[in-house]
């Protein structure tokens, strides 16, 4: 079968499209005109909270303004303070803004917002908001199954990853591609980057602690352990934290090659040495 493709700017144009009539679906029931969202929209972005303030308390509908995705992206007023500006989130908050409301189609929460830009006060607040709801569970994942720790585990920021862990997050549950925490951290923190031995060593410690009696040789996706992917991508701060927990540095994979990790990381060497 040929593969169609499409001028750029037909993409652009369709991908408008389709988040007009998304928005247009999402916001038809409120009354407030298209300025006065505008209006709401940008002092949320900017973290005017005295104006944001006096905004929404001219609404025709706060709950329903509150609850309804109708920012860019398409977002909840909540979602949207949670992936661009956390400034106005306690007041949103106030108002009865639902911090556990995942957006429509990508499942994504404001925890998950909030988690994944390292955003340490802003977590804290939907934590704070969250925690004594029946329905909360730290662990809840966007539509591709990943939790909060998951999404934090590309940035391999390790002051979030133990304030999710804290508060119980676990590190060994997978996405949908049946990757862990500890995976996809394995996967990103490598040694490309100067200082990153100490983040990788430091981020596996602090995923350790969210494993409990985890399996630390649990196969993802690819059929491979954390600790293979570490030697694949020459993440030697991450890989000597987790021979320390107790990796096998000999356990063999599900996936074709049928290789170890020590196998693995003696052909990352031999490739760089080269």
């Amino acid at each position: 079968m040929r593969e169609i493709s499409y001028p750029n700017n037909m993409l652009i144009y369709q991908a408008f499209l389709l988040l007009v009539i998304y928005t247009i679906a999402h916001s038809s029931k409120l009354q407030e005109t298209d300025s006065y969202l505008s209006s709401v929209t940008k002092n949320i972005l900017d973290g005017n909270v005295s104006t944001l303030t006096t905004l929404l308390n001219q609404s025709k509908d706060l709950p329903l303004l509150l609850s309804t995705e109708f920012n860019m992206g398409s977002l909840s007023p909540l979602q949207f303070a949670s992936k661009m500006n956390s400034a106005t989130i306690p007041l949103l908050l106030s108002l009865g803004s639902d911090p556990l409301q995942p957006h429509t189609e990508t499942g994504t929460t404001p925890l998950i917002y909030t988690s994944r830009n390292g955003d340490m006060s802003g977590t804290e607040l939907i934590l704070k908001a969250s925690k004594n709801l029946p329905s909360f569970h730290i662990d809840t994942p966007d539509t591709l199954g990943s939790s909060a720790l998951n999404v934090v585990a590309i940035t391999c920021n390790v002051e979030m990853a133990s304030k999710l862990i804290s508060h119980g997050a676990r590190s060994d549950v997978p996405d949908h591609a049946g990757n862990t925490a500890l995976h996809v951290g394995a996967w990103y923190c490598c040694d490309s980057e100067v200082g990153s031995y100490e983040r990788g060593w430091g981020f596996a410690k602090a995923l350790l602690k969210g494993l409990g009696d985890g399996d630390i040789d649990k196969l993802g996706g690819t059929g491979r352990t954390p600790l293979m992917l570490a030697g694949m991508r020459g993440g030697t701060g991450f890989w000597e934290a987790l021979i320390v927990g107790g990796a096998d540095e000999r356990k063999v994979g599900s996936n074709k090659d049928g290789k170890s990790a020590l196998q693995l990381r003696e052909e990352y060497k031999q490739r760089t040495e080269l």
